[in-house]
């Protein structure tokens, strides 16, 4: 049998790489195909696990998120057709998750949907994210769900019992090897943190901000809370310019604030366990708070995962300045020692469950 997984950004390759090795390590024939979505962050990605794609789509040409779209259909599908397959595999809710489902669903291939279930019960946030994960999910053959939340949800929109199998999240898996790598380092060993000091005392906030509804106004406020924390920033900022633009404006000439390029994943893990707190817009980093324990504002209304809530360290506190910067000050200054359940998020075997449930149904 022949398994095609398809990625397209970051925070995919981190998230799937478990797979992948689980797959590979298994014995199955594994086909890594990169999109042309974000290829040089997802890249990055996957340099930390040790993988290299396949196959590696040319960049996007439109900036136009449904002209995006329609090429990544146009590539994935030519992808398909050219390689033939048993099964293709999808992660999570981006563009290229969505146009790879497509591309297998109209080249009748069978398709599994890695972290199915999720949901925030509103359309436009995350957008077009939560639409794009709930049409995956119908056409998925599989959906490996990574809770029992994401199961429930799924059964409860219809999704037959026998199309869905709860797994854990991967991004457990991908988190414990990583921060067993370099959780002893002085943070100097890392070249991207070398520069910002984060070995020297004193609390250090890390911030990320991305996301399509956090552009704009939303923005300017979390540039606001950064400006009045009382500690140094460090704030690893996307290369979209919707974001590195205000960002840097804004931000560029404050004194606690270290404005950097995307970090490698070593490197972002180690700058999560030396931060004392972290703010985030990030699906991905709420659950990397949660499964290390660290103190996690999250700065969005609504969340698709509500079991890093669960977890006692992390927060939901959308962006309104005054209230954000109360609680950061209030968390900075009595350095909690918080109690964190990460099983909630699974036990670190995700990648290897996924890849023998395949193995075993597809040979």
């Amino acid at each position: 049998m022949k398994v095609t997984v398809l990625i397209g950004t970051r925070p995919e390759a981190i998230k799937m790489s478990p797979v992948v090795l689980g797959l590979r390590e298994g014995g199955v024939d594994t086909r890594l195909v990169l999109s042309g979505q974000h290829p040089d962050l997802a890249l990055r990605g996957l340099e930390a696990f040790g993988l290299t794609p396949d196959l590696a789509l040319p960049a996007l040409a439109s900036s136009h998120m449904g002209d995006r779209l329609g090429e990544l259909v146009i590539q994935l599908s030519t992808a398909l057709r050219e390689s033939p397959t048993d099964l293709v595999l999808v992660h999570g809710d981006t563009s290229t998750t969505l146009a790879g489902a497509l591309a297998a669903h109209h080249n009748r291939v069978s398709l599994g949907h890695v972290e199915a279930g999720l949901r925030s019960g509103d359309r436009s946030t995350p957008y077009p994210e939560e639409d794009n994960r709930r049409i995956v999910d119908h056409l998925a053959n599989v959906c490996f769900a990574p809770t029992p939340r994401a199961q429930q949800a799924l059964l409860a929109e219809g999704i037959r019992s026998d199309r869905i199998l709860v797994t854990g999240n991967p991004l457990v898996d991908a988190v414990r090897s990583t921060s067993s790598r370099v959780e002893l380092l002085p943070c100097r060993k890392f070249p991207e943190l070398e520069p910002h000091d984060l070995d020297r005392v004193g609390p250090v906030v890390l911030v990320t901000a991305h996301r399509r509804e956090s552009w704009g106004a939303p923005l300017q406020r979390i540039c606001s809370i950064v400006e009045r924390l009382p500690a140094r920033v460090l704030w690893p900022v996307h290369p979209s310019p919707d974001v590195s633009g205000p960002v840097r404006q804004r931000l560029g000439a404050a004194a606690h604030v270290r404005l950097c390029d995307p970090l490698s994943y070593p490197a972002m893990i180690r700058a999560v366990l030396r931060a004392d707190l972290v703010l985030t817009d990030s699906g991905g980093l709420q659950e990397e708070g949660a499964i290390l324990g660290k103190p996690t504002l999250v700065l969005r209304d609504v969340t698709e995962r509500p079991e890093a809530l669960d977890s006692g360290v992390v927060r939901l506190v959308g962006t309104q300045v005054d209230e954000v910067v109360g609680a950061a000050s209030l968390w900075i200054r009595r350095s909690p020692t918080l109690v964190s359940d990460p099983s909630l998020l699974g036990d670190g075997q995700a990648g290897l469950r996924i890849a023998r449930w395949i193995a075993g149904a597809y040979a």
